[in-house]
């Protein structure tokens, strides 16, 4: 879903309606995250593959946050 709906996002009508749904990718990247920590952390599938994937989804929502945050800087001085 994060990919569909950041593909949503560059298709934005308008810079407002950019960040509003880049606010959707970054929930459902925190979404992501915290269903495989829950995963590594409960012993149910707790392998290199499952830590490889928690990584890049910490490193992802980090990449997504800041883009929102900067989107809203840019918005803020138009």
């Amino acid at each position: 879903r994060t990919s569909a709906n950041y593909h949503a996002a560059c298709r934005a009508r308008s810079h407002r309606d950019f960040i509003n749904k880049l606010g959707m990718v970054i929930d459902e990247s925190d979404e992501s995250v915290f269903w495989l920590m829950l995963v590594g952390r409960s012993g149910i599938n707790e392998t290199a593959d499952q830590k490889e994937l928690l990584a890049e989804g910490r490193e992802l929502l980090a990449i997504f946050a800041q883009s929102a945050k900067t989107a809203s800087a840019n918005n803020t001085r138009q």
